[in-house]
C-alpha cells in the first residue's frame, strides 16, 4: 500500500510534460561564460543567500582557476590520431601535438588573470555587503536590547 502511495505521489508531483533536463556546459567557452556569470552574480548576491551560495560559487571558481592555470601552463596537450597513426608513431618525439604557442599562453594567462581579479573584487563586494547586512541586524538587535534595558530600569525606578 505504501509503495502504491509513493508512486502516485511521485506521479502527481512531476510537472506536466515531464522534467526539464538541465544541460551542463560542454565547451570551454560555455564554462567560461558560466563562470563569468557566477562572478557577476556575486556583486548582487542577496545577503540572505550569501552563506549557502558562496561556498558553491567559491568551489566552482577555484576549480576553474586551477584547471585553467594547468591549461595555460601546457599540462594538457592533444595528439591528433589518424588511421595511419600506430603505436610506433606515438613513441616518436617529433609527433605533432597541439600545445599552446607563446602568444596563446600569454593570452590564456591574461584571461586567467582577468577572471581571477574579477573573482577577488566581486567576492570582496559580496563579503562587504554581507558584513554590512549582518552589522545592520546586530545593531538593530543591540538597539532593541538597549531599549528593553531602559524600559526595565524605568519600571524599576517608577515603582519606588
Amino acid at each position: 500500500m505504501n509503495f502504491l502511495f509513493l508512486i502516485i505521489s511521485l506521479a502527481a508531483a512531476e510537472p506536466r510534460g515531464g522534467s526539464v533536463p538541465v544541460s551542463a556546459p560542454d565547451t570551454p567557452f560555455e564554462i567560461t561564460l558560466e563562470i563569468r556569470g557566477d562572478l557577476e552574480g556575486l556583486k548582487t548576491l542577496k545577503s540572505e543567500e550569501f552563506p549557502n551560495r558562496i561556498e558553491k560559487i567559491r568551489d566552482e571558481v577555484e576549480r576553474y582557476i586551477e584547471h585553467k592555470g594547468r591549461v595555460c601552463n601546457g599540462e594538457f596537450s592533444t595528439i591528433v590520431l589518424t588511421e595511419k597513426t600506430d603505436k610506433a608513431d606515438l613513441s616518436k618525439p617529433n609527433l605533432p601535438s597541439n600545445k599552446l604557442s607563446k602568444e596563446e599562453r600569454k593570452l590564456c594567462f591574461k584571461e586567467l588573470k582577468a577572471i581571477h581579479s574579477t573573482y577577488i573584487n566581486n567576492l570582496f563586494i559580496a563579503r562587504k555587503n554581507y558584513l554590512e547586512f549582518i552589522h545592520g541586524k546586530r545593531t538593530a538587535e543591540l538597539e532593541l536590547s538597549r531599549e528593553d534595558a531602559v524600559k526595565k530600569l524605568q519600571k524599576l525606578y517608577d515603582s519606588k
